[in-house]
């Protein structure tokens, strides 16, 4: 068919494929059009002498307009030609037709041919192979990288965002790929601003990727900067895709020092700075407590206004959802944090101020208790201001925190050097209350609390602490005499921790495993005797009341 011929009979074609109707295109897909169109567009790319650009754009709009119709069509169109012949041919025009910075304006070949390529993203199976095709993934980025029209690089970065959340996707090894989308991020047109962040995102999905991406400098420039802009959707790509790129261990430290701590900075921002749009500080908040580990502790505590973020949410009960965010942070801090940091002050200061919040109580007396559990970190707990009467008043307002705030004292009253803290009347009133609780299941609440007052009584200014305070003294004498009158036994076991002031055996005999069940059945922890508990009250009345006070507890 001569050049002339060809380009009438397409025309013509044109005229009637160009419509919206489905179910036509469907009957022209099922009439072989599309396998006509692709066979004339093989024969044009074939043939030794170069085919002029108006036949390429006629036939290209002519399989552009075919392909309008319904995805099982396309799919049935897609297999009839041969997928791999289907991908090729649009593959060798865009290399063709490829664009330099020094030359005019693209043809608008390309962009007939990413329309096309659009269409057949729309099908599964298709779009899986598409992902694979390495030529076409490297045409796509040149495009990208290559200052096309907005109008062109546009459905460009929507096909590689299609691509990158594939299975198998080889995108990510393609060249240049992350720098030209990097760039694409600074451009002034907002929607190719955020296709690109969707890149990046459906990129960051694949747990392999991740290292990659946060060792890119400019990857991460990109999606910060990205994430500082107005556009909510933008921000929305942005700080998801940051928060997979922070779950990757590789990538934490790395994170938490780039640019001197901006990226940081940038989170704390958006976590404070983004009124309206919780989910982004919810994000933000996450992006943080996965970058908190062993190694970055220390560095995420020496930023200005960190804690002070993390108070905000923390202390905030209105916002159920941002002050779960802030105390997971908080409590992720505390598996790293102790007494030799610096910042070790600043760390009890936001605890304590975030007991403003009532529904952190458990979760601050859940952390202290965790920190007070560590020998080295008591004395700077003991002396840090108000934190002592702190556990107590949570002890007496809130029963879910309750066994945690009186273990934190138990823990706290046991010093190496066999001394004791001050305490107020605020303590030994929580102390009591604990110790009067009359279920079974708080028995061991119950002997804590009386462990712990008769470890405090040691010391003369607390026993007299007690006896100035008549109604809480007589209080507790009833309740321990009550205690010590009572023989009967109970269900439930006690932890080596409680063991030694009841039981003179040795007590790691009583709580160490085997693996021999045999073994382990002679060494299980023994039960809860409410003679046990009587024992235990009795000493503790000595205690209180001055007699033999060193023989029982020191």
């Amino acid at each position: 068919m001569l050049e002339y011929d060809l380009i009438v009979s397409v025309e013509r074609a044109c005229a009637e494929f160009d419509h919206c109707d489905v179910a036509a295109h469907d009957a022209e897909i099922a009439g072989g059009a599309s396998e006509a169109l692709f066979l004339q567009l093989e024969r044009l790319l074939l043939r030794p002498e170069a085919a002029s650009d108006i036949s390429l754009e006629l036939v290209l709009s002519a399989l552009e307009m075919v392909h309008r119709c319904s995805k099982k069509c396309i799919k049935q169109s897609v297999k009839a030609v041969g997928k791999e012949r289907a991908l090729t041919l649009p593959c060798r025009l865009l290399q063709k037709y490829r664009r330099h910075p020094d030359q005019g304006p693209t043809s608008p070949i390309v962009g007939l041919v990413l329309r096309l390529l659009t269409h057949f993203g729309r099908v599964i199976c298709v779009r899986q192979k598409m992902s694979e095709h390495y030529d076409l993934l490297a045409s796509l980025v040149h495009i990208v990288a290559s200052e096309c029209e907005d109008a062109v690089r546009m459905p460009a970065i929507e096909l590689l965002a299609e691509f990158a959340y594939c299975k198998g996707c080889v995108l990510v090894h393609v060249g240049g790929l992350l720098d030209a989308l990097a760039q694409s991020c600074l451009s002034a047109d907002t929607d190719v601003r955020q296709e690109s962040a969707r890149v990046f995102l459906n990129l960051s999905v694949a747990a392999a990727h991740r290292q990659l991406l946060g060792w890119k400098n400019n990857v991460l420039h990109a999606i910060l900067s990205c994430l500082q802009k107005n556009s909510t959707v933008l921000r929305q790509y942005a700080i998801a895709a940051l928060g997979n790129i922070s779950a990757c261990a590789e990538n934490k430290l790395r994170l938490a020092k780039y640019e001197q701590g901006f990226l940081v900075q940038v989170l704390l921002f958006t976590a404070t700075a983004t009124a309206g749009e919780k989910h982004l500080q919810q994000d933000a908040l996450a992006v943080l407590a996965n970058l908190t580990t062993a190694h970055t502790a220390y560095l995420l505590c020496t930023y200005p206004e960190f804690f002070n973020v993390l108070v905000l949410h923390a202390a905030n009960d209105r916002e159920g959802t941002t002050q779960a965010g802030a105390l997971a942070v908080l409590r992720r801090l505390s598996s790293f944090v102790g007494a030799g940091l610096p910042q070790y002050h600043g760390f009890l200061d936001a605890l304590l101020r975030a007991l403003a919040g009532k529904n952190a109580f458990t979760h601050v007396a859940a952390m202290l208790r965790e920190q007070s559990s560590v020998p080295a970190n008591r004395q700077a707990l003991l002396y840090f201001p108000g934190l002592l009467n702190s556990l107590g008043l949570v002890s007496l307002e809130t029963e879910a925190a309750r066994r945690d705030a009186i273990e934190a004292l138990r823990h706290l009253s046991d010093l190496d050097d066999g001394s004791t803290f001050l305490a107020s009347d605020i303590i030994f009133t929580a102390l009591a209350t604990a110790a009067a609780l009359p279920e079974e299941k708080d028995h061991l609440l119950c002997v804590a609390a009386m462990t712990t007052i008769g470890t405090l009584a040691v010391r003369e200014e607390n026993r007299a602490t007690l006896q100035r305070n008549c109604a809480l003294f007589h209080s507790l004498l009833s309740i321990l005499q009550q205690k010590a009158s009572v023989e009967e036994s109970l269900t439930g076991s006690l932890d080596g921790s409680i063991l030694e002031y009841i039981f003179p055996q040795d007590v790691s005999e009583v709580t160490s495993g085997d693996h021999h069940p045999d073994m382990r059945k002679r060494k299980e922890t023994p039960p809860i005797r409410k003679k046990d508990i009587a024992i235990l009250a009795g000493a503790t009345l000595l205690a209180i009341s001055g007699i033999d006070a060193h023989r029982y507890y020191v």
